[in-house]
């Protein structure tokens, strides 16, 4: 059964990208444009990976990362924050420590994306 991979982001554009990106990788693609949304979709599909944008209108990603750390049936997919600044935040360090989570900045190349998408992917079915 392949990979599921959900998308909270707020760009159409964004969203198109990495799903032509994931689907390319084998993977099925799920997306939703905002953090109220994205928690809902995250809840019905029970992803294996999750890709998380901070700067979003109305609830931003931390909340949503937050909500999804806080809730037991989710509070163990990877996430891959995908975000347009270089967060120096102790969540991102304690994300990657656990092998939970890392960080992707925008712009980036498809190798890389795939590259972290594969490696927690590892690390999660470890």
């Amino acid at each position: 059964m392949p990979r599921r991979v959900v998308c909270i982001e707020d760009e159409p554009e964004m969203i198109e990208l990495m799903r032509l990106i994931v689907q390319r990788h084998g993977m099925e693609f799920f997306s939703a444009r905002g953090g109220l949304k994205g928690i809902e979709i995250v809840k019905e599909v029970q992803p294996d990976l999750v890709l998380l944008d901070l700067m979003m209108p109305g609830m931003d990603g931390w909340t949503v990362f937050d909500r999804l750390r806080g809730d037991p049936n989710t509070a163990r997919v990877p996430i891959i924050i995908v975000t347009a600044r270089a967060y120096h935040d102790p969540r991102v360090a304690e994300m990657r420590a656990s092998n939970t989570g890392t960080l992707v900045t925008k712009p980036f190349a498809p190798a890389q994306l795939i590259e972290a998408i594969d490696h927690l992917l590892q690390l999660s079915s470890s």
